[in-house]
């Protein structure tokens, strides 16, 4: 069986074709194909990632120095075995400092998409080969039928179908690669392993007859292992994840709770001195008229705290919102028994009521109708549950993932942490949250068992 190498079709040394244009072309991609397939499976896992400045500048910089390189290295590099494990790594390099030069990410985060890369390269490689011997069997040289076209056209479902399954879950998502340093080793190490020993491989195989048959099991076990390992890192990036929220919730938690204590001060503080002047305005009576003593009154009404749930926390979380809606020309509606969450702690009652009433009023500064400027608020009991139901209007679309909506910020990263913190705490109490959205009216329910 005739063989090539990996994305290496033409023999070291030799010129262009003489055909003068589809000769030269098929000389680039026959001299660069390996490049090419690199670049192809890293952009399809970095193409949303945060760019540098002048990335079409910089971009077009790399690829045409590392395709230079390659063209110059299968004019005059000889190929064998070891000639091809150096290429192999020349190559993985010059796409690692492509990364780090056109993208704003660190060192390991270029690492995590560089392995992403070969491992989808080599996955997509080992499939065209099996094809191709499929179609073709025992020619795999240049000029064949195998080669020139089967192979190439068997790239696109498969660069494709590795799209969907492996780069499109992780698309703008740059991991916070503190994961164990042992896991990178052995991503590596894996890697190398399959470099190394698929050039030794291929190798052998270019000089000796080898069985078709027995040639493509060996190369659907080194497709199978880049599957494993496309899983892995998605799995690492999935527990990366997890850890970045989880830290940014918590952080978020202690923020709310050091808010609460702040809060509680400064209605005490505002309740104290509303009682005094209001006791104060009563002994003007005799001076001012009733009609300007109850319009003071009033007045100093909105200051109070009014809120009176039988819910402590949650009247001191209401009364400094209440002061926020009054603020900002938001009319708020509630109809609450404070005593139906007694049974949850101050600081998951200041996160779930907190965050509910921040997204309640982050949605209404895009709405300028003063009649649909409100939010209504019901918290009762029921067969054991507490209920709760926040409402309000929204403008613009809502997209909706597993029943909760997706943050309309472009980082997504950082944003959307409120309602995944009201899912957290609904979870702690084993609970649920379900958002329903109709007639440009934001429904939030949440129920908690108090058992």
């Amino acid at each position: 069986m005739t063989m090539f190498y990996e994305a290496d079709l033409f023999t070291v040394g030799a010129v262009p074709p003489p055909q003068p244009v589809i000769g030269h072309i098929l000389w680039f991609f026959n001299a660069c194909g390996f490049l090419i397939e690199m670049c192809i499976a890293i952009g399809m896992f970095t193409w949303k990632l945060e760019r540098k400045p002048h990335f079409a500048r910089r971009l077009t910089l790399c690829l045409l120095l590392m395709f230079s390189i390659g063209c110059c290295w299968s004019l005059f590099i000889p190929t064998n075995a070891w000639t091809l494990i150096l290429r192999c790594t020349v190559f993985y390099l010059m796409c690692y400092l492509g990364l780090l030069c056109c993208l704003v990410l660190n060192t390991r985060q270029s690492l995590f998409y560089l392995v992403a890369g070969i491992a989808t390269q080599h996955l997509c490689y080992c499939a065209g080969i099996i094809v191709a011997l499929l179609a073709n069997p025992g020619h795999l040289a240049i000029g064949t039928l195998s080669n020139s076209l089967v192979y190439p056209l068997t790239l696109v479902p498969c660069f494709t179908l590795s799209y969907l399954v492996f780069a499109r879950p992780l698309e703008g998502k740059a991991p916070d690669i503190a994961f164990n340093a042992r896991i990178l080793l052995l991503l590596v190490g894996v890697l190398l392993c399959v470099n190394v020993f698929a050039c030794l491989f291929d190798d052998f195989v270019a000089k000796v007859p080898f069985p078709p048959l027995a040639y493509m099991m060996c190369v659907l076990t080194r497709l199978v292992t880049c599957c494993f390992l496309l899983v892995l890192l998605r799995e690492i990036m999935d527990r990366s994840e997890a850890e970045h929220d989880s830290i940014v919730l918590q952080q978020l938690l202690a923020q709310q709770k050091s808010q609460m204590i702040k809060d509680k001060e400064t209605v005490d503080l505002i309740n104290v001195k509303t009682h005094d002047l209001k006791k104060q305005l009563s002994t003007f009576g005799n001076h001012i008229g009733a009609d300007e003593i109850n319009d003071l009154k009033n007045l100093a009404d909105v200051y109070d705290s009014s809120v009176h749930t039988g819910n402590e926390t949650l009247d001191i979380l209401l009364a400094q919102k209440s002061l926020i809606c009054e603020q900002h020309g938001i009319q708020f509606e509630r109809l609450i028994d404070g005593k139906a969450i007694d049974f949850m702690k101050p600081s998951d009652i200041y996160a779930l009521f907190g965050n509910a009433m921040d997204n309640a009023m982050e949605a209404l500064d895009k709405i300028d109708t003063s009649d649909l400027r409100f939010i209504r608020m019901q918290v009762k009991a029921e067969k054991g549950m507490a209920v709760i139901h926040v409402s309000n209007p929204y403008s613009g679309e809502i997209t909706l993932d597993n029943g909760l909506p997706v943050t309309t910020k472009d980082d997504h990263r950082n944003h959307g942490f409120g309602i995944r913190s009201i899912q957290m705490v609904a979870e702690h109490y084993h609970g649920a949250v379900n958002v329903e959205t109709r007639n440009n009216l934001f429904v939030l329910n949440i129920i908690l068992s108090s058992e």
